[in-house]
């Protein structure tokens, strides 16, 4: 699957594995992270003012010196949400069973044989 991945300067050509979970661009590889409630691979330490920023901002758990949401979290869709929009979403994220799962780290495109290469799906 490939699709254009829009940035506020520029459109950098992205391309994703069958499931969606991976994905390449000029950022490097990066995966798609598990959401649910989950404290090792999911979002469970985090609070729900450091979700809404991380929203707001695109910094990984909010902090203004964190990494940068890397793709395929769409945070720049969400970051006009409404508080009480953005708190029902972190409301459900809570709810929902999580299954564990290790995602593996983002790859820096100066890594690897094939920097834009997308890995396959593992389940």
């Amino acid at each position: 699957m490939a699709c254009p991945y829009l940035t506020r300067k520029r459109n950098v050509f992205a391309t994703s594995n069958d499931m969606s979970t991976a994905w390449a661009g000029p950022w490097g590889v990066s995966f798609a992270a598990n959401l649910p409630p989950d404290k090792a691979s999911g979002v469970g330490e985090w609070s729900e003012e450091a979700f809404i920023q991380a929203l707001r901002t695109g910094k990984h758990q909010g902090q203004p010196n964190g990494r940068a949401i890397l793709p395929p979290m769409p945070w720049f869709n969400l970051k006009d949400l409404t508080e009480a929009d953005m708190k029902a979403m972190w409301a459900y994220l809570r709810s929902v069973p999580f299954i564990e799962t290790q995602v593996p780290f983002p790859t820096p495109p100066t890594q690897g044989t094939n920097p834009g290469a997308v890995p396959p799906a593992t389940r």
